[in-house]
């Protein structure tokens, strides 16, 4: 039997991207992206729900794409898959749940931040299986 993990969004960057290294030298980065619903209400008043989205990536993508050109309030097509999660918090020990998106592709639609230039930031991340360092 077949299985799928696949997921695309397309939202508002919350934040600048967060970019940081592995121990290998690996870059990686983490963002927020908001999407929108909007609907009618039966008494015919529009309604909107925002949901925010972790997001990561990691790879050649985050220097090349990324950090150059995406930034907070830009609006990004994310293409990835779903990863759920936990660990132990070393402040106070409790067990954290997390679910985020694990970014492959992420293409700029619409420029709204303050990175200096824009480009056609699409590309495609190759598979990386180093997640033994999460949470990051």
């Amino acid at each position: 039997m077949a299985y799928l993990n696949k997921t695309i969004l397309m939202g508002n960057l919350g934040c600048n991207p967060d970019v940081g290294y592995f121990a290998d030298n690996t870059p990686r980065c983490r963002f927020t992206i908001a999407t929108k619903k909007t609907w009618k209400d039966p008494n015919g008043n529009s309604q909107e729900k925002t949901t925010w989205h972790s997001v990561v990536f990691t790879g050649d993508i985050v220097t090349r794409y990324i950090e150059p050109y995406i930034g907070v309030g830009d609006l990004v097509l994310i293409e990835g898959e779903i990863n759920n999660y936990t660990f132990i918090r070393k402040d106070n020990g409790m067990t954290q749940s997390v679910s985020e998106i694990v970014g492959q592709k992420i293409q700029l639609v619409i420029k709204r931040g303050n990175k200096s230039d824009t480009a056609d930031a699409q590309e495609t991340q190759e598979d990386n299986d180093d997640d033994d360092d999460m949470p990051y």
